[in-house]
């Protein structure tokens, strides 16, 4: 403690004002204590509201349809059997064969069958309904 007293000066204090018997000062603090508080200022009404309309869609529906015709073929012999299935095109040939006799065995071809993949698309309209929320918020004041 000495030399805290040696490096303070104050009028009228020397270092023998201070005695061996003080013990200490006696200090005071204060503290703020903050509390909360719910305090109704006004209310709020929300209402909620579904509306519904009806619109048109359109939607195109793809129709596969198969048109099928017999061709007669020009009179043939083979020695070996033609393939059952070709393609030229859009078009599948379904060979028709018959097995004839004679010394040796050939392959008569007597008729192809031709189909022809047909594609049409019809517009589709049709009515639907859809929903929809609204929601409105109306504060409410007390009074």
């Amino acid at each position: 403690m000495g030399n805290f007293l040696k490096n303070r000066t104050e009028p009228g204090l020397d270092q023998n004002t201070f005695s061996e018997e003080t013990k200490g000062i006696k200090v005071i603090q204060e503290f703020a204590t903050v509390d909360r508080e719910v305090v109704e200022t006004g209310k709020v009404r929300i209402t909620k509201t579904v509306t519904e309309e009806t619109i048109g869609i359109s939607a195109p529906i793809i129709n596969e349809s198969y048109e099928v015709k017999h061709v007669a073929v020009p009179y043939k012999l083979l020695d070996e059997p033609p393939l059952a299935l070709t393609h030229e095109g859009n078009i599948t040939i379904i060979t028709v064969v018959r097995e004839i006799s004679v010394v040796v065995k050939k392959y008569e071809v007597i008729e192809e069958i031709h189909i022809t993949k047909q594609l049409t698309q019809t517009p589709l309209t049709h009515e639907i309904s859809l929903r929809k929320e609204n929601v409105h918020v109306e504060r409410i004041t007390n009074s």
